[in-house]
C-alpha cells in the first residue's frame, strides 16, 4: 500500500508568535511517519500553502492508495478544508473529515449554532465582528459577566489567555480591542462556565464511533491566581516538555450517568457537524453538572512524547494502544470507510 502523507511542518527558526502552534514538529512528523511505513509505502508531503503546484505534483506522481491527512493550512477560517478540498478535486482517499465538517468546526460560531439547532448543550454567546458590534451592547448585554473571549477561527489556544476570562464591560472592551487587532477576524463572547473541563476523544464511524477514555484538564496546578482555562500559557508556556505539570486526568472520576451523558453529547457533536474517523470533543459543566460542547477539533495534535501532554495520545494509552496502534486505527478507519 502506498500512504501519502500530509502534514505542515513548524519553521526550525524561534518565531515570536503563535502563528504556527497548529502545526507540527518535526519529532511528530517522524513519528507518525515511521508508524505508517509498518502498513506501506510512504511518502511524505510538507503541505506548505505556498507550494501547493508541489503538493499537487508530488500527488499525481506518486499516485497513492490513500491520503493520511494531518495538514492544518495556515491562513483563514477555511484553512483545514484546503486539502480535503484538492484531495477530492484529484480524486485520492483521505482520512479525516470531509470539507464541509472542517468549515464547520473552524467557525465557532457555526458550529454553537449547529449544535443549538440540533438540541446540544453549548454556553450563551454573541459574535462580536468590529468595536461597534461591542460598544452597542453596552446597555443590553444579555449574558452574565463573568465571559471569555475567543477568536472565532481558531485552535490550539490561539488567542485564549488569562485575560480573555473578564469580569467586567472595561475588561471585555480591553480584551476584544486586543484580539481584534491581533487576528483580523470576529470575536466570540461566551458565557463562561466554572464547571469542571473534559476532552473526548473520538475514533470511527457510524456504528463504529468509540470515545476512547475520557481526559479531565486538572486546574491544580496552575498558578494560584489563573483563570482556571486551558489557555494560551497552560499549554505553552506553565507546562512544558522541560518542566512538565500534572494537567490531565485519565479517566477522570465521574459517576456513570455522568460519563454516559459526556460520551453521548460527544458523539452527537461528532455526527451533527459531519466528521469522519477521528476527532476531540471539548467539553465543560455548568453549575447544574449538565456537559456543554465547547467545540470540536477534527485534526487533534497528535504528539507522541507523554511529556508533551497531548490529550489524544494520552486517551488511545489509557485505552491500551501504542503510538503506531492508534495512527494505524486511524488509518484502518478510513480504509473501511473507502472498502478498500
Amino acid at each position: 500500500m502506498k500512504i501519502a502523507y500530509l502534514f505542515n511542518q513548524k519553521p526550525t527558526s524561534k518565531i515570536q508568535s503563535d502563528t504556527f502552534l497548529e502545526w507540527d514538529n518535526a519529532v511528530t512528523i517522524d513519528t507518525v511517519a515511521r508508524a505508517l511505513r509498518k502498513r506501506g509505502e510512504v511518502i511524505k508531503i510538507d503541505c506548505n500553502p505556498s507550494q501547493l503546484n508541489f503538493v499537487i505534483d508530488t500527488l499525481l506522481s506518486a499516485k497513492p492508495d490513500i491520503c493520511f491527512n494531518m495538514s492544518e493550512g495556515l491562513h483563514g477560517e477555511s484553512r483545514e478544508a484546503l486539502l480535503p478540498i484538492l484531495l477530492e478535486t484529484l480524486n485520492f482517499p483521505y482520512t479525516a473529515s470531509p470539507p464541509s465538517a472542517m468549515l464547520l468546526a473552524h467557525n465557532k460560531s457555526l458550529t454553537k449554532k449547529m449544535m443549538r439547532e440540533s438540541s446540544i448543550l453549548t454556553p450563551d454567546f454573541i459574535l462580536i465582528n468590529n468595536m461597534h458590534d461591542l460598544t452597542r451592547l453596552n446597555n443590553n448585554l444579555t449574558l452574565t459577566f463573568p465571559l471569555i473571549v475567543k477568536p472565532a477561527h481558531e485552535g490550539s489556544s490561539k488567542g485564549i489567555t488569562e485575560h480573555s476570562v473578564v469580569s467586567s464591560f472595561d475588561e471585555l472592551i480591553l480584551i476584544t480591542q486586543k484580539n481584534l487587532n491581533t487576528y483580523l477576524q470576529p470575536m466570540i463572547i461566551e458565557q463562561f462556565l466554572a464547571g469542571r473541563e473534559f476532552s473526548v476523544a473520538l475514533i470511527g464511524n457510524d456504528n463504529t464511533l468509540e470515545a476512547l477514555p475520557i481526559v479531565e484538564i486538572i486546574f491544580d496546578n496552575f498558578p494560584k491566581k489563573s483563570k482556571k482555562i486551558y489557555s494560551y500559557e497552560a499549554k505553552w508556556i506553565w507546562d512544558t516538555k522541560e518542566k512538565p505539570i500534572n494537567v490531565f486526568k485519565c479517566p477522570p472520576e465521574l459517576t456513570d450517568t455522568l460519563k454516559n451523558k459526556i460520551i453521548s453529547i460527544s458523539k452527537k457533536c461528532f455526527n451533527t457537524l459531519g466528521c469522519r474517523d477521528w476527532a476531540r470533543v471539548d467539553i465543560r459543566l455548568d453549575e447544574h453538572q449538565n456537559p456543554h460542547i465547547l467545540e470540536l477539533n477534527p485534526l487533534p495534535g497528535l504528539l507522541p512524547d507523554p511529556n508533551e501532554h497531548s490529550c489524544y495520545p494520552l486517551a488511545a494509552r489509557t485505552a491500551g494502544y501504542t503510538f503506531d496502534e492508534i495512527i494505524h486505527k486511524i488509518l484502518d478507519t478510513a480504509l473501511e470507510r473507502y472498502k478498500l
